[in-house]
């Protein structure tokens, strides 16, 4: 299944962690409103 990351987190969500660690990103995983996010053409990158 795909998973947006947002910007600075990559690092953290690769990095492997213990159970309470792991917890902290679970916020990334939580439903989110898209109003904010601007989709980029892939021809652009």
């Amino acid at each position: 299944m795909p998973v947006v990351i947002s910007d600075g987190w990559e690092e953290a969500w690769l990095l492997p962690e213990d159970a309470a660690e792991l917890r902290g990103l679970e916020a990334l995983m939580a439903p989110w409103n898209p109003a904010g996010r601007e989709a980029i053409p892939v021809d652009w990158l």
